[in-house]
């Protein structure tokens, strides 16, 4: 596929989009039409294997910023016919246009049929050139310099126009319309970073640090970011082009699990270790919440382990409102006993022989 092919096709039209279609759109666009024409759906039709070639060459001009900006301008520059001449009175076409610009920048320009010393460049090697020197001009009147252009490059257009203006203009045009050649604005590239948090961060929000290229960016992490959650800054990514707005920068957050603490929603589960005592006599216990503050908590006698204990308003804050916390009973077994308690569970095991809770196990089991 050479450049003097998008002269004649415009690959808006085959995959049925404006020219100001959005990359999202455009991919769309593409997957449906390449779907409807594939091989596989008209096993020997000739016309949609070839419709499904042209599909397939059009997105991948369109889909490439640099490819569609010079293709834009190629289309920009011949659109209305008008007439590219290299000495003589041979009008342009298609199939001379890439000859006449090589004249052009062969730095050999002449009048008249002069000959034109040394090999010039190909159509993309102008387009780039142009490309460049189009976004330095910016939409500038006449008497803007185009140096890098060569000799004679402003005649080439009708009435001498400036590349920055309307391909349609006549001799002594005004220039009013000149950003008609500016290429598109293109938002910049999004980039990635990612960091790691701890519990007590992950909950409560936290200022972090991150070098990113040479230069160190402070990043805001909200409350209640959840590990693998990724917080997008606007702005912080790669600058746009030609204009266009600067990429995102999108932070993955790791955060490190802890031994007792859980985010589930806007409830804070927390398991809660007790003393064997605590759980047969009941207990008010102060529990600590990780953004500082404590709550004193009322465990009922006869409490077994696994029960929970909700304690309304205590979870974390949210614009909706504040969650629960949660707090799953957990009887702490002794690994080690002196003497005197070991014979202190000894006298209890005694004294409560008659308790069996494994009674009805065997009748449960069986249901």
């Amino acid at each position: 596929m050479g450049t003097n092919d998008w002269i004649d096709k415009d690959y808006y039209a085959v995959l049925g989009v404006s020219k100001d279609v959005t990359d999202k759109d455009l991919k769309k666009a593409y997957r449906k039409l390449a779907r409807q024409y594939h091989p596989d759906q008209n096993p020997g039709d000739k016309a949609a294997e070839e419709k499904f070639k042209e599909i397939g060459e059009a997105y991948s001009v369109l889909s490439d910023s640099e490819q569609r900006q010079k293709y834009d301008a190629l289309r920009a520059m011949v659109s209305g016919g008008p007439r590219f001449q290299a000495g003589g009175s041979r009008h342009g076409s298609a199939s001379d246009f890439e000859d006449v610009f090589s004249a052009m920048f062969s730095g050999g320009y002449g009048a008249g049929g002069s000959t034109y010393g040394g090999a010039g460049p190909d159509l993309s090697d102008i387009l780039n050139t142009f490309t460049r020197y189009a976004d330095s001009a910016d939409g500038a009147g006449p008497g803007a310099s185009y140096a890098g252009f060569g000799p004679g490059f402003s005649g080439r257009f009708p009435g001498g126009a400036r590349p920055t203006a309307d391909p349609g203009y006549g001799a002594g045009a005004s220039t009013a319309g000149a950003r008609k050649f500016a290429f598109r604005a293109q938002d910049g590239a999004d980039l990635t970073a990612s960091t790691k948090l701890t519990f007590k961060q992950a909950y409560n929000g936290a200022t972090i640090r991150l070098k990113l290229h040479g230069e160190v960016i402070s990043v805001r992490i909200p409350p209640g970011v959840r590990d693998g959650q990724k917080i997008r800054l606007k702005g912080k990514g790669k600058p746009g082009i030609n204009g266009g707005e600067p990429g995102n920068l999108v932070v993955t957050c790791s955060v490190s699990p802890h031994p007792f603490l859980q985010l589930n929603g806007k409830d804070l589960l927390f398991t809660l270790p007790i003393t064997f005592a605590e759980a047969v006599n009941g207990a008010l216990i102060e529990v600590p919440l990780p953004d500082g503050s404590t709550v004193k908590v009322n465990v009922p006698s006869g409490t077994q382990s696994g029960e929970e204990i909700r304690i309304p308003g205590y979870g974390l804050h949210t614009k909706k409102g504040r969650g629960n916390l949660r707090l799953t009973v957990q009887v702490a077994v002794p690994q080690k006993l002196s003497r005197a308690a070991k014979k202190a569970v000894d006298d209890f095991a005694a004294a409560t022989s008659s308790a069996n809770p494994r009674a009805e196990l065997d009748r449960k089991v069986a249901l």
